[in-house]
Order: structure tokens, then C-alpha cells, then sequence
């Protein structure tokens, strides 16, 4: 049995298919202990609308480990695609979530893809110009703190640099020289639910500078180890899941700096 995954890639179109006779391109990757699998570019000879992994040998019931793998194997693609042509290549996104699809192959284990996506906005949906307005105004004297924000919401801006936005965020509102006097209160509310992810012993306040340095830099401590490259690696699934943390905190702290504005956007829904 052979199991596919497939990156459909931007911009939307509005159907995706495979059948195994659009390859553009197919590579195989026999990772030692990890099993083989082809990963492939399909579409047409202007653009690649998909990019396929293919899971030799597999149900399709991948572990965490290979989920990874299988994330890290459509990333590299989509970075050689960038190097080698002169392509926009970038994931489909919807919100802040890119789209992901997977798909048993037919009797003959070919592919065997078809799929419509379409993008839908709530009925009532009405953006607040007043509010976009209000916000732009009052804000004025602080667009660099703004646009960190504005970044850290950009979702095809890499997963460690949305989370250096956040973090000079706080360095902006809580940093005086080496000392950062009132961030314990700010963070306190939320002691118990960085708990609950069980990603670390360490405290929120130690935690978030910890990751800060785990970002920013290649090589960390005196051992060397190696810091966060942008791939999808264990240490970026725990950014991923203390992000949404430092993103209440500085929704609290905004909220009560500007409690007559709004920050928040609705996300689009995809079907």
C-alpha cells in the first residue's frame, strides 16, 4: 500500500489532481532508517501546483517523527524550487495554516488525487473600517512596534522570525537596559497554561528567552548545539505551540495600552 501527501501551492486554483502523468519532476530519497519515500513537482511546464510525497510502503498512519519528515521533504522542495527558477513558490495558506492533503494511491498504487478548493467568507463577514482606521491613527507614533506585530502575523514569514517579532515586542514595552521590571505580571496569568504544554521544566519568564536565543542564533551555549534553521523539527513544533502564548500576553498588554481599539482579524475558511 502507498500513501501520498501532498503541498497544494499558491496561488488557488480551482481544482488540484494527480493521477502520476503531470510530474515534473520525481526524486527519490532512501533515508536509511527512515524508509524510502519519492517526493515530486506536479503540474505544468510554467508553474508547479503541488508538490507530492510519497510514502512507500505505508498506510498512511505516519508517526509524529515522519509527519516531520514528510514537512521537512515538501519544505526542501519548495527551497530548490526558489533557488533554481524564477518562481513565486510558496504553500497555499488559508489564515495562518497552510493546506495539507493525503490520499491512498488506486489498485495499482499510481496516484489518484482530485480535489476543489474554494475559499468562503461567513455571510455576515464585514470588515470594520472604522476600526482599521482608528487603529492606523492612533498608532502612528509606533508603526516599528506595529509592523513587529504585523509581521509576526504574516504567515509566510518562517515560524522563528514571527517569534523574534514577539519577542522584541516585549523587549520594547519591558526591557529597561538588562533588567525586565514588570514582565513577571504580564506573563503570570498564563504560568498555568505554558504548564500544560509540558515542553519544558523551565518558567514562562526563563522559557521565552531561552527559545529567543534557540532563534536567533545557528549555534547556541558552549556545546554548540544547534539552534532552529526554519524546518519543521521537534523544537519548531514546541515555538509553534508557545507562540499563541506570547500572542495573549501582548493582546492583554495592547488591550489595556489601547482599550478603545481592536487588533484581531477573522480567518477565512476553506472548503
Amino acid at each position: 500500500m502507498t500513501w501520498y501527501n501532498y503541498a497544494p501551492l499558491a496561488p488557488l486554483i480551482e481544482k488540484y489532481s494527480d493521477d502520476g502523468s503531470r510530474d515534473l519532476i520525481s526524486v527519490e530519497c532512501d533515508l536509511e532508517d527512515a524508509g524510502l519515500y519519492r517526493v515530486a513537482a506536479i503540474g505544468g511546464l510554467n508553474a508547479v501546483e503541488l508538490i507530492r510525497v510519497e510514502s512507500v510502503g505505508s498506510d498512511g498512519d505516519l508517526t509524529p517523527a515522519k509527519g516531520r519528515l514528510v514537512a521537512q521533504l515538501i519544505d526542501h522542495m519548495i527551497t530548490v524550487l526558489r533557488l533554481t527558477t524564477d518562481q513565486r513558490v510558496e504553500r497555499l495558506w488559508f489564515g495562518q495554516e497552510t493546506i495539507s492533503l493525503g490520499s491512498h494511491g488506486d489498485s495499482e498504487g499510481k496516484p489518484n488525487l482530485g480535489v476543489s478548493i474554494s475559499l468562503h467568507s461567513p455571510p455576515d463577514f464585514q470588515i470594520d473600517f472604522d476600526n482599521v482606521a482608528a487603529v492606523y491613527s492612533k498608532t502612528l507614533q509606533e508603526r516599528n512596534l506595529f509592523k513587529l506585530l504585523g509581521d509576526s502575523n504574516q504567515p509566510t514569514m518562517p515560524l522563528q522570525y514571527k517569534y523574534l517579532s514577539l519577542y522584541k515586542i516585549l523587549e520594547h514595552e519591558f526591557r529597561i537596559v538588562k533588567k525586565w521590571p514588570g514582565l513577571r505580571a504580564v506573563l503570570a496569568p498564563w504560568d498555568r497554561e505554558f504548564q500544560s504544554l509540558a515542553v519544558s521544566r523551565q518558567s514562562l519568564d526563563n522559557f521565552i528567552h531561552d527559545l529567543r536565543d534557540r532563534c536567533a542564533h545557528i549555534k547556541t551555549g558552549n556545546s554548540g548545539e544547534l539552534g532552529f534553521t526554519g524546518l519543521s523539527t521537534h523544537d519548531m513544533e514546541v515555538v509553534d505551540k508557545v507562540m499563541p502564548i506570547l500572542r495573549k500576553v501582548i493582546s492583554a498588554h495592547l488591550s489595556t495600552k489601547y482599550p478603545y481599539l481592536k487588533f484581531s482579524d477573522p480567518t477565512p475558511i476553506a472548503r
